[in-house]
């Protein structure tokens, strides 16, 4: 088994090759190393017809069953995750996913609890944590209520629930920035509307000491992307994070480092 030396580097597999998975390739190739930690790429799974240069093209079924494959790297469709992320663990591989890591709590407890039996790692990756908005708002000090919004196109599998999960599952990311910034919270609410062209989900939650803060999500046939947390502080100021959009509006989630507006007003 390999333990990311130099002389002994993770082999990695990148399963799903639309934008988060070309990117995931494109930046594992550019950097093999991050500290004493050391990774090669040997492969990529796609359904699609398509060649990627100096990467081979494999069957995910080959891949779990090479000795040199360590870590499974998921970026497909909501709803195949389980069953990708299931199997990759069965054969003792180490798993990075594209949030959700399951459709339901129930089941994604379950894989968790597979990966710690087995001693690997399942990671959920969420990239819309990598900024530093966080210790903005912790410089900010007591703020009194935050908005955590998120418009999206609805279309393809996106659009079905069956497939992509119910929209808080499918854009559990919006949670998770939640207790990223704030900690522990309850729910105190919701409401979900269906629109002629689309549907908004709201959750309206509250921190241990009752400040609230309110999570917003609109999927639309015709809409592109736009996320903002927006938080009032005490003193009457604002701290704010805008992420760019992604450069293609295709995909849900495209895997792309985004990019940081926050201002203090």
């Amino acid at each position: 088994m390999a333990d990311g030396s130099a002389a002994s580097p993770y082999g990695v597999v990148v399963v799903g090759i639309g934008i988060a998975g070309k990117v995931r390739i494109r930046d594992l190739s550019a950097l093999q190393q991050l500290g004493d930690c050391y990774w090669t790429i040997k492969g990529f799974v796609s359904r699609r017809d398509i060649e990627i240069e100096g990467v081979s093209k494999l069957d995910f079924d080959d891949a779990l069953c090479q000795s040199d494959v360590h870590v499974i790297i998921i970026c497909t469709e909501n709803e195949l995750h389980e069953d990708l992320v299931r199997k990759s663990l069965q054969h003792g591989k180490h798993v990075l996913v594209e949030f959700p890591v399951a459709l339901s709590v129930t089941t994604a407890k379950e894989l968790y609890q597979i990966a710690s039996e087995k001693g690997l790692i399942l990671h959920q990756e969420n990239i819309a944590l990598l900024n530093d908005f966080k210790d903005k708002l912790i410089a900010a000090r007591k703020w009194k209520c935050g908005t955590i919004s998120l418009t999206g196109k609805l279309g393809g599998w996106i659009g079905d629930m069956e497939r992509s999960g119910r929209p808080f599952i499918a854009n559990i990311s919006l949670i998770e920035t939640v207790y990223h910034l704030v900690g522990d919270v309850k729910v105190i609410g919701g409401k979900f509307t269906t629109l002629e062209n689309g549907y908004t989900a709201t959750a309206e939650l509250a921190t241990i000491d009752g400040r609230k803060i309110t999570v917003s999500l609109t999927r639309l046939t015709e809409a592109k992307r736009q996320k903002r947390v927006y938080f009032e502080i005490e003193d009457g100021s604002v701290v704010e994070y805008v992420p760019e959009a992604p450069k293609s509006q295709s995909t849900p989630g495209d895997g792309t480092k985004p990019g940081i507006y926050l201002k203090l007003v």
